[in-house]
């Protein structure tokens, strides 16, 4: 029996942490059928999900409502069958999770970092420590963050499982003719870490206008970006638009008619755009992160994200250069039907004795 709980889990809200969910969730209702059960807040119920198939635990917006989920979370998981249970969820209900082989699913350790979350007032890098010090299992997305948790917490390799994250067969494409009417696109929440200004910055060093698109939720820069693509469409004829979320099938369409992918973030722990990008063949130009090494290669073009300058100059190359892409080969090893049987099978093929 396997279980996917995410308390963090938004049906209508479009991250890399609730694609994943959905992705890997479908995969597993195909293979596995009523011995797979998800548990998510109410409200949330996915809509690829049967009905039988999940538990809802209470939905919660402070810290008080948050530690009422945590213990309902743990009265149900000790309920269930004995199974397996990977959860992104903290506190981890460790009560809970004593019947159960466990997997505590992380993507990143923003907390020990400037870019650290909002949440649980507690919820401070050494408490995280502590919890994750305390996982049977972890599961992570990228070599890079596995590093990072050996380094920063001092958990065993080996106790580190790296299950990338992907794209669906539909995101790969053969060359296409597409009219490129986008010069920059850059797909992204809007927060510090995700440095829209430095890229902002870095195209009001552009001697022409350019065609600009930013596709992303609010979480605490937007108006700040605004302001300034207010201004370099007012001053130097750019077209800056700002979309807060498109359908799969639009934000393809995004991906095919943009000349030049940008990702100028700070911190990632992966970075599913990209892998989206590349599918869809289009030139890349990101900060120079070793897990964009990891995942791109030199499917590429690497900058500094401190320099707007050097961020600039990359940028510029890569518009005016005309070679043809083609990544479909390179991104076959990201395809989501390929990671959720990779994963199915270290699941089974390592059981609790």
């Amino acid at each position: 029996m396997l279980y996917f709980v995410s308390l963090y889990y938004k049906k209508s809200v479009y991250t890399g942490a609730n694609k994943r969910f959905d992705e890997l969730g479908k995969a597993y209702v195909r293979l596995l059928g009523d011995n797979f059960k998800i548990i998510v807040c109410e409200g949330e119920k996915p809509r690829w999900a049967p009905p039988d198939s999940c538990i809802f635990v209470p939905s919660y917006s402070n810290a008080v409502q948050r530690i009422h989920s945590h213990y309902q979370l743990t009265k149900i998981l000790r309920s269930l069958k004995a199974g397996c249970v990977i959860s992104d969820f903290m506190p981890i209900p460790f009560h809970g999770l004593k019947m159960h082989r466990h997997f505590q699913l992380i993507y990143d350790l923003r907390n020990f970092t400037q870019f650290r979350r909002g949440g649980l007032s507690i919820l401070t890098s050494q408490f995280q420590r502590r919890q994750l010090s305390r996982s049977e299992n972890i599961i992570t997305i990228s070599e890079y963050s596995r590093n990072d948790l050996v380094s920063k917490c001092a958990i065993p390799k080996s106790k580190i499982l790296v299950s990338y994250c992907g794209i669906s067969p539909e995101y790969i494409s053969k060359p296409s003719n597409t009219t490129k009417t986008i010069d920059i696109l850059y797909v992204a929440s809007f927060e510090p870490r995700k440095n829209h200004i430095g890229l902002l910055k870095a195209l009001a060093m552009s001697p022409n206008g350019l065609r600009v698109r930013f596709i992303g939720r609010d979480l605490g820069t937007q108006n700040q970006v605004r302001e300034l693509a207010s201004d370099l469409n007012r001053k130097k004829g750019f077209a800056i638009e700002i979309i807060e979320s498109l359908s799969e099938v639009e934000l393809r369409k995004s991906y095919d008619s943009s000349k030049l992918y940008v990702f100028p973030s700070a911190l990632e722990g992966f970075g599913m755009p990209l892998i989206e990008a590349m599918a869809r063949n289009c030139r890349i130009a990101c900060s120079d992160l070793e897990v964009f090494r990891e995942l791109c290669a030199d499917r590429a073009k690497y900058f500094d994200p401190n320099s707007p300058a050097g961020m600039w100059c990359t940028i510029e190359s890569e518009l005016h250069d005309k070679t043809p892409v083609n990544n479909s080969d390179f991104v076959q090893t990201f395809l989501w039907q390929r990671i959720a049987n990779d994963l199915l099978r270290h699941l089974t093929t390592n059981k609790k004795q």
